[in-house]
């Protein structure tokens, strides 16, 4: 779980991490559910752009169709980009290895369930920005949602035993390439070796 001090340094706050916090709640951007603190309304957020994102893919598989089919274009999504981006708006591939489907859909699918996995594991608000291309890399190569959460809860119960604390995603990421070598094959190390 997340600290006030931890919180105040992610958003460089100078001054007491408690005031910091107290105002945080006061307003209303936090909220404090069993003891636990949430970002007010983030899932609502969250689905958002989920369904937006749905949505984009949408428009580009139906502007692939229509092509054939000489049905007008979609000029574009809503992230500004063309249909036939090869990226997601945030610099990340969008083209399908030959074996390991990866689509926008599945993409932020398994983000959204990898972050709340985490939140619950770490009683804290979600991940550090720092922590997302980490994530969004482990996705692109075909990394189920399943086996990042399941090394995740092994890793953190191990490091809770030991009297340690896990301050962020990276603490995972050799043991998740370990896990994807064991369970995936060469095939899946190469990408994974390119990280």
């Amino acid at each position: 779980m997340l600290e006030p001090e931890d919180i105040a340094d992610e958003m460089m706050w100078t001054g007491d991490a408690k005031v910091l916090m107290d105002a945080l709640i006061e307003v209303g951007f936090i909220d404090v559910i069993d003891n636990q603190l949430f970002i007010h309304d983030f899932q609502d957020y969250i689905g958002r752009l989920v369904d937006k994102r749905k949505k984009d893919a949408e428009k580009k598989r139906m502007s692939r169709k229509s092509s054939k089919e000489k049905v007008e274009p979609v000029r574009g999504t809503s992230l500004g980009q063309s249909a036939d981006s090869f990226g997601d708006g945030a610099r990340n591939s969008t083209v399908q290895y030959s074996t390991l489907p990866n689509t926008i859909t599945t993409t932020a699918d398994e983000m959204e369930k990898i972050e709340k996995a985490y939140s619950q594991i770490h009683g804290c608000l979600g991940f550090k920005p720092k922590d997302w291309p980490l994530v969004t890399q482990f996705i692109n190569q075909g990394i189920k949602s399943d086996l990042i959460i399941e090394v995740m809860r092994e890793k953190h119960k191990k490091k809770l035993e030991e009297g340690g604390k896990v301050n962020s995603f990276s603490f995972y990421t050799n043991a998740i390439k370990e896990r994807a070598e064991q369970d995936g094959g060469q095939d899946r190390l190469d990408f994974i070796n390119d990280m």
